[in-house]
């Protein structure tokens, strides 16, 4: 008899405890009951991350335009550069006798040309003193064949009417040809003096050589003065020394001659500015614009937070192992954007849509069916109440309510996790909604 009365006390007891055991957080069905919160007004954003380097607004490569001797490098990887100050030297003196030889030919050619203008000078001085002798002799030997034939007309005229002898008419003729023949050797001397103009021609053409040949030296001995002074290369822009890959006492070889290319002597960076370039998945492109702000970190500044803006995006995506993704450029804007150096790591979220003053509910209030979404509100007896909401920015955390709640709501959230708004049928969805993946 006591045994039995002991077990039938624990029997009872056992029943006892059933029912507390049953309504402990849980329902009928066992499933948790729901929170109730209420609405709550703030910021809300939703973006897409993507990583990348930093890289800064430009990067030049420095080259000598000439071949020499490296003598002084004055900066260092890290150094500060001001546009026009001396960033290297070459042993100059090949050049400077290079320049010496090019004024040497200059001088030569000058003098050169100085000679054939003289010769041209006395030469057209001369021509035109015998020109004018021509001319007089000329004009004399028309006078005296003039005079001939006129005193040879009268003698036959005189000879015609008995006045004069036929030796008078001989002597009158035969002065009248000489007379003829020296005008025609004057003609002949004036005509040749056409030939000595012809040669004039040709000392023309020899000073016109001449003052060629002075110009080409001129040529020359600018570009050697210029080799000279490529042998002392200045920064082209205000920036940083971020690399350097020669040192003094080393010979390099020109930018602009050398097949290879030349020598490679520094690299200068323009920090003024700084971007990030990010690779974004082809699911997300669609969704980032030019102007949008972005949040960026690096895991050299984990306290720091920076701030940039889209500046550009590639039109063409890189295809790696079938993963296709745009290139993004994000300019850093903050004011602490000294911190950050090129290459860098960056981890960047891109803020495709916000709203600072949002009515937001936890995602786990909100169901989607048929396109539409709802919550269930607390109603005055207890018992929830199914109502239609319209949303806005969804970042799986919460969503934004655009219409149908208000702050004084008291909303019923689901405990089976954020994913309730996504719940349908299973004919009608599986999974998160398609563009999901990535985005935060």
């Amino acid at each position: 008899m006591k045994r039995l009365s002991v077990i039938a006390v624990a029997l009872v007891c056992i029943l006892a405890l059933l029912p507390a055991y049953s309504c402990g957080g849980k329902s009928e069905a066992g499933a948790p009951q729901p929170r109730q919160v209420k609405p709550t007004r703030g910021p809300i954003a939703k973006t897409v991350a993507a990583s990348g380097g930093v890289t800064s607004n430009l990067d030049v490569e420095i080259k000598c335009k000439a071949s020499g001797t490296v003598t002084s490098l004055p900066f260092d990887i890290g150094d500060s550069v001001v546009e026009g100050e001396l960033i290297v030297m070459l042993d100059p003196s090949d050049e400077e006798r290079n320049m010496e030889l090019a004024r040497i030919n200059l001088y030569e050619s000058q003098a050169r040309r100085d000679r054939a203008e003289e010769n041209l000078e006395n030469s057209e001085r001369d021509l035109a003193t015998a020109r004018e002798q021509a001319r007089i002799s000329l004009d004399a030997s028309q006078a005296r064949s003039d005079q001939a034939q006129a005193n040879y007309d009268h003698v036959v005229e005189l000879f015609d009417k008995g006045f004069a002898s036929q030796d008078e008419k001989d002597q009158a003729y035969t002065a009248l040809q000489t007379a003829k023949a020296d005008l025609e050797g004057a003609r002949v001397r004036f005509r040749e003096l056409d030939d000595q103009e012809a040669a004039l021609d040709l000392l023309r053409h020899d000073v016109n050589l001449a003052g060629a040949e002075v110009q080409a030296s001129e040529i020359s001995l600018e570009t050697a003065n210029q080799r000279l002074d490529d042998t002392r290369v200045y920064a082209p822009m205000n920036g940083y020394v971020t690399a350097r890959f020669v040192q003094a006492g080393q010979i390099i070889s020109s930018g602009i001659s050398a097949t290879s290319g030349g020598t490679a002597v520094m690299k200068l960076s323009d920090l003024s500015r700084l971007f990030i370039l990010a690779r974004v998945d082809e699911s997300n492109i669609g969704q980032v614009g030019i102007g949008q702000r972005v949040t960026i970190n690096v895991d050299a500044f984990p306290q720091e937070k920076f701030s940039g803006e889209v500046v550009r995006m590639a039109r063409a995506g890189e295809n790696v192992s079938n993963v296709v993704t745009f290139e993004v450029r994000i300019e850093v804007t903050s004011d602490n954007k000294s911190f950050l150096m090129p290459e860098m790591t960056a981890d960047v979220e891109i803020v495709i849509a916000e709203n600072m003053d949002a009515l937001q509910v936890p995602s786990g209030a909100v169901t989607v069916s048929d396109g539409k979404s709802t919550v269930n509100v607390l109603g005055a007896d207890g018992q929830p109440v199914p109502r239609e909401v319209v949303t806005g920015i969804d970042n799986g955390e919460s969503v934004e309510i655009v219409s149908g709640l208000s702050e004084t709501d008291i909303v019923l959230v689901s405990n089976n996790g954020q994913a309730s708004q996504w719940r349908q049928p299973s004919n009608e969805r599986h999974g998160p909604p398609p563009g999901m993946i990535g985005i935060h």
